[in-house]
This record gives structure tokens, sequence and C-alpha cells, in this order.
């Protein structure tokens, strides 16, 4: 039900409701026209994580690639395959570009850049769903995750993002820790 609707319903609903009483089952109606299931943007709503702190994002595409923004000012791009750019997160101060699927991976904040091995991505087989990984090598070891669910969908992403091996955790529809 889009907003013009659901204003007429309310107005209307308000009419009603001044000139007589409501049972409980007229009630319970009248709310589940404006509850959060009906919430149109819920296909694109994610959550990100790095390390305390949490974030709601909505995902939109641009130019191919994937935004997750929100009102706070957080904004991260994903390229399909890799975070490629951190505007800003949580307490992440300086932007952080990230280039390189695969091979030599370079990471740049600021005027610090380092330069990471990545191997190839592996796929391995879930139950009606595919988990996609990848092992890196920086300072240490680490993997990261790509999450797809039946339906070819991705729902979580994982990825270092930094040579302390700090790592950005992108949850969607489905998506587990």
């Amino acid at each position: 039900m889009n907003y013009g609707s659901r204003l007429l319903v309310l107005i209307m609903a308000a009419s009603v409701l001044a000139s007589c009483t409501v049972s409980s089952g007229q009630g319970s109606a009248l709310l589940a026209l404006f509850t959060p299931e009906d919430d149109e943007l819920q296909a694109y709503r994610w959550q990100g994580h790095f390390g305390n702190y949490n974030a709601q994002l909505l995902a939109v595409s641009q130019g191919g690639n994937t935004l997750f923004s929100n009102q706070q000012g957080d904004l991260l791009e994903f390229d399909g395959w890799i975070i490629s750019r951190v505007a800003k997160l949580g307490p992440l101060d300086q932007e952080i570009g990230i280039v390189g699927r695969e091979g030599k991976r370079t990471i740049s904040s600021g005027f610090r850049r380092v330069t990471h091995q990545c191997q190839p991505w592996v796929t391995q087989p879930l139950q009606g769903a595919k988990r996609l990984t990848q092992l890196c090598e920086g300072r240490k070891p680490y993997r990261n995750r790509i999450d797809v669910n039946a339906a070819g969908s991705i729902t979580r992403i994982e990825q270092v993002i930094n040579d302390r091996g700090q790592s950005i955790v992108l949850l969607g529809q489905g998506g587990t820790n």
C-alpha cells in the first residue's frame, strides 16, 4: 500500500473512530496497515557490522555496483566480488579504497597503502545455497566470504578491509552470523 493510500485510510479511520466505538478486531486490522511487515524497502535493508559498531543500511544499485548507505553518513561500495570502497562506517574516519579481486589486492587509506595476495574464490555448496571463500595473505592469513541463497541473491559479505585484519560484515535478507 503506498503512502497516499495509507493516508486516506488513516483519515477515514479517524472519521469512523470519532463517531463510533471500534472493536479490537477492527483496531487490529487498522494497525496492521501500518506495521513494519509491509515495509516496501525490506528487501533492500542490510545490517553492517564493524567491530562493536552496528548500522542499518539500504542497498542501492548504481553503475553496476551496489552502494550501502544510511542517514548517519555510512557509505560502502560493493562491486559484486569485493567491498571496493568504504567512505565511512562508524568509527572509520578515513576513506578506504580496495582494488584487486584476485592476486594482488591494494588497500589504501589516506597516505597508507598495503598490498595483500588473494587466491581465487572457491565455491562450497550448502543446502540449496552456496558459500564463496577466498584465502588472502596480509600481515597474517585471513578468509573473505560471500554467501548466496538458493535464489542467487547475496545474503552475507565478510571482508577484511585493512592490514590489521579488521573486517566488515554485511548481512542481507536471510544472512547469518
